[in-house]
């Protein structure tokens, strides 16, 4: 609009020097139509400026991260005339991690409406909102513009989910199948199902009396002490920490897609804990159907939760869970022995976005479970380390 407005400066410039220099009706009718040229072109651009509209839209909502996602803008005037120049701020922001990126465009409006495609790629997964942040529409000359509000479809939004990449993973034992209606024990691991004895071992202190095998505790001249099974059913339990950087919750969402598309191939059923809209969330994932829903609330649950947020949520977690997987993008010493106070005889293992050398003190320290290290150049490698 500057370089316009200079240009006819310009022309208003020698005109008026015409007109000065050169006696004649020539000159005067020059220099008169160069000063009155911009209010006519206002005058006639100004329906089409007013009656101006931009309307945004995805031609496929849904994309994997770093695949494009193909934007449609069309901007049409409903004036028979067609109109000047708009340009248009437009916005696009990743609601999950953070990540922004704005772009300037400058399109035409005409009767029938223009429509342009726009390719917009995100490094990251999450979801994508597109808004106008300003529309600015000028007339046939580029002197005159003014901001035009838009009242409708100014704001759209797509999801890119994470790539997941594919495993092959071994069980401590094998899971049982979602149509079975007997219940199942693991062979290798403890719980506190009263129905089913897992073992025995020597009494410690701090053992339930009830619990205490009297008949062999006696035969053996020691004490004895039952300990119970644990159920298989809906044994896996997935705890979301999506409260780090971009580029951590980016690697975690990478991790647990290939996990829960894992299990989900294998027909294995599994629970979510996660951030929802407000408050947290727990979710039973059966089918791959719940899974694809479940990527929509999680990519758009917006603030993330805080570390104590997740670790506070004992009254929502399920039973009968044998193995925990926290995917968190810091290590804390606390957290492995609050999620064993909150999982008692449950499998705990961490997955942290860091490298193995960064991990070692951590891993010195612990005792409660297992921390897995996730290096996002070699995700698969790092997760089939990984024992379910």
């Amino acid at each position: 609009m500057a370089s316009h407005r200079f240009q006819y400066g310009l022309v208003l410039f020698f005109t008026g020097l015409f007109y000065i220099f050169f006696r004649g009706y020539l000159s005067h009718y020059v220099f008169w139509l160069a000063v009155s040229l911009p209010l006519f072109s206002l005058l006639c651009s100004l329906p089409a400026m007013v009656g101006t509209k931009v309307e945004l839209s995805f031609s496929a909502p849904k994309a994997e991260k770093r695949q494009p996602l193909t934007l449609c803008i069309e901007v049409k005037t409903p004036f028979f005339l067609p109109g000047g120049r708009v340009r248009l701020f437009l916005l696009a922001q990743n609601t999950l991690t953070g990540e922004k990126k704005q772009e300037v465009l400058f399109l035409t409006a005409c009767p029938g409406g223009q429509a342009v495609e726009h390719s917009l790629v995100s490094q990251q997964c999450g979801q994508l909102l597109c808004r106008l942040e300003e529309v600015r529409v000028y007339d046939y000359l580029g002197l005159f513009s003014f901001r035009k509000r838009q009242k409708n479809k100014s704001m759209v939004q797509a999801f890119c989910f994470p790539k997941s990449v594919p495993l092959s993973l071994s069980f401590l034992s094998s899971p049982p199948p979602l149509d079975s209606l007997e219940e199942r024990y693991s062979p290798v691991k403890s719980g506190n199902d009263p129905s089913e004895v897992f073992g025995l071992r020597e009494y410690r202190q701090g053992d339930r009396l009830s619990r205490i095998h009297w008949k062999l505790s006696e035969k053996e001249e020691k004490l004895l002490v039952k300990e119970m099974s644990l159920p298989l059913s809906s044994r896996f339990l997935f705890l979301l920490d999506l409260s780090g950087s971009g580029t951590q919750t980016d690697c975690l969402l990478e991790a647990f897609a290939s996990l829960a598309n894992f299990l989900t191939a294998q027909e294995i059923s599994f629970w979510v804990w996660y951030q929802g809209t407000g408050s947290p969330d727990l979710r039973e994932i059966t089918e791959s159907g719940l899974l694809s829903r479940l990527w929509q609330d999680i990519l758009s649950a917006g603030p993330r939760p805080s570390r104590q947020a997740l670790l506070s949520c004992q009254t929502l977690l399920p039973t009968g869970i044998s193995h925990a997987i926290l995917l968190c993008p810091t290590f804390r010493p606390e957290d492995l022995a609050q999620l064993s106070a909150l999982l008692p005889d449950v499998l705990l293992t961490l997955l942290i976005p860091k490298p193995q050398k960064d991990l070692e003190s951590a891993l010195q320290h612990s005792v409660q479970g297992e921390i897995l290290p996730l290096l996002p150049e070699a995700l698969r490698g790092s997760l089939e380390k990984l024992i379910l």
